[in-house]
C-alpha cells in the first residue's frame, strides 16, 4: 500500500511540474541558422557612359594612294566601285567617345566587363591641283625622206596642260571591343577609386568621295571631249624643234603607277567613292572614381588610353574622360 502511494505522489509530480520535466529532458535544440542565398543576378550590371578625347591615329595618305594623279594619269579606280587606300602619317583630332558594357561583379574588389566603344578618327579634307587635259589634237613629226619640206607623220595626241582642282573628303571612325577586368582599390564611404585593363580589336573605317573641278570654268571634269584629227592613240609632248623650226613630239613620260592609272584619250569620270575597313588588336588602360548614387547605380567618372593598333605600339591612341552609369541588374 505503501509503495502505491509513493508511485502515485511521483507521477502527480511529473505531470503537475513542467520545470521538472524540462530539468529532466535538457534544454530545446538551438534553431538551425537562415542560410543566405545568393542570387546569380545580383552580381550582374550594365553600364554607359559619354567623354571627350583626343584620338592620335594613322588617316588615309591620298597622294601614296593615288587619289591626286600625276602627269598622264587619272585617279586610281574608277567612277562604279568604292577605291581602297592606304594609311600614311598620324593626325590628331578630338572627338566625342561613347560605351556600352555589360560586367560582373566578382566581388568586393574584382568585376569583368565586356566594353564596346565609339570615337572618331582624324579623317581627312584636302586639296589639290593636278592638270587634267581637256582638249587635244593631233601631233605631227616631220619626215624629210622624200621631201625637202617634210612630210608630216602623225605620232599621237598632244597632252593639254589644263588643270583640276580635286577635293578630298574622308570621314574615319572606330568601333572598339574590349574585355576588361578592373580592381576597385577600396570602398570609403560612398566612394570607390579604381583600375583597370584589358584587350581586345578594333575596327577602323575610312570612307569619303574625290571630286574634280576644272580652274577655268569651274564644272566637273569630264576628261578629253575635243579631239582632232586621227593618230596613234598616245599622249605626246613638244621636246623641241627640227631644223626647218618644226616642233618634234616624243611621248609624254609615263606617271608613277602609284600615283594614278593611264589617263585615256576621250571621255574620262574622275569622280572617286573612297572606302577602306582595318581590323587590329587593341589594348587599353583605365583609372576612375565610382561614386555610389543610389542602391542599385554608380556614378563613374573615369579616363583611358586605347592602344588602336597594337602592331603600332602606343603610337595610334585615343584618350578620354568620361562620365557614366553602372547599374545593377537584379
Amino acid at each position: 500500500m505503501r509503495l502505491i502511494a509513493a508511485a502515485a505522489l511521483a507521477g502527480a509530480c511529473f505531470a503537475t511540474s513542467p520545470l521538472f520535466a524540462a530539468d529532466l529532458l535538457g534544454p530545446p535544440p538551438d534553431e538551425a541558422p537562415m542560410v543566405e542565398s545568393n542570387e546569380l543576378g545580383t552580381n550582374w550590371y550594365i553600364r554607359g557612359d559619354v567623354g571627350y578625347g583626343l584620338v592620335n591615329q594613322a588617316t588615309i595618305d591620298a597622294e601614296g594612294s593615288g587619289l591626286f594623279p600625276t602627269i598622264g594619269n587619272q585617279p586610281i579606280g574608277n567612277s562604279n566601285s568604292l577605291v581602297p587606300v592606304i594609311r600614311g602619317d598620324n593626325q590628331s583630332t578630338w572627338t566625342p567617345d561613347v560605351g556600352l558594357g555589360f560586367g560582373y561583379r566578382v566581388n568586393d574588389w574584382f568585376r569583368v566587363e565586356a566594353d564596346w566603344a565609339f570615337s572618331k578618327g582624324p579623317g581627312l579634307s584636302t586639296q589639290k591641283t593636278v592638270f587634267c587635259p581637256e582638249t587635244t589634237s593631233v601631233a605631227s613629226n616631220y619626215s624629210y625622206a622624200t621631201s625637202t619640206t617634210g612630210v608630216a607623220v602623225p605620232v599621237g595626241y598632244q597632252y593639254d596642260y589644263t588643270t583640276c582642282n580635286g577635293q578630298l573628303n574622308v570621314n574615319q571612325y572606330n568601333n572598339t571591343g574590349l574585355v576588361m577586368g578592373y580592381f576597385d582599390l577600396g570602398h570609403w564611404g560612398i566612394f570607390s577609386p579604381y583600375v583597370g585593363a584589358g584587350g581586345g580589336m578594333n575596327v577602323n573605317t575610312i570612307s569619303g568621295k574625290l571630286n574634280f573641278t576644272q580652274t577655268d570654268t569651274g564644272g566637273t571634269y569630264t576628261g578629253v571631249n575635243n579631239i582632232t584629227g586621227t593618230a596613234p592613240a598616245v599622249w605626246v609632248t613638244q621636246t623641241g624643234v627640227d631644223q626647218n623650226g618644226n616642233p618634234v613630239y616624243g611621248d609624254l613620260p609615263k606617271g608613277s603607277q602609284q600615283r594614278g592609272v593611264p589617263q585615256p584619250i576621250g571621255p574620262a569620270n574622275w569622280y572617286r567613292s573612297i572606302n577602306s575597313t582595318k581590323y587590329s588588336f587593341a589594348a587599353s588602360g583605365a583609372a576612375g572614381l565610382g561614386i555610389k548614387i543610389s542602391q542599385s547605380a554608380t556614378l563613374d567618372i573615369g579616363y583611358h588610353i586605347t592602344s588602336l593598333d597594337l602592331s603600332q605600339g602606343w603610337k595610334d591612341t585615343l584618350q578620354a574622360i568620361t562620365v557614366g552609369v553602372r547599374y545593377n541588374v537584379n
